[in-house]
């Protein structure tokens, strides 16, 4: 069993997990786990960037705004059944390969 943890967007975490854990042992506790997306919700929400990069790329590749923008984006925001908060970070194998596009 895992150790208990307790995350502000998501305090039933413990409960998701072991739904989740015992569908994969193919049992069920007291319900199948259910997860519930808004595909591209990103694209939705209006938001303004400001900041000092020369270029898109440079903005797009600044580890600390995009880890900002997630956390942002978590604020008020509600996980229901057993869904949980994904970060996607996009990077193309020539970007992996230290090549640009």
């Amino acid at each position: 069993m895992l150790p208990a943890r307790s995350f502000s967007a998501k305090p039933d975490f413990d409960e998701c997990i072991a739904r989740i854990y015992a569908w994969y042992e193919q049992k069920i506790i007291d319900r199948p786990p259910v997860r519930f997306h808004h595909h591209n919700v990103e694209y939705e929400k209006h938001r303004a960037v400001t900041g000092s990069w020369p270029t898109a790329e440079a903005r797009w590749l600044d580890v600390d705004f995009q880890i900002q923008t997630f956390t942002d984006s978590l604020r008020g925001a509600h996980f229901r059944g057993e869904t949980f908060p994904v970060v996607w970070f996009v990077v193309t194998p020539f970007w992996m390969r230290g090549k640009k596009s």
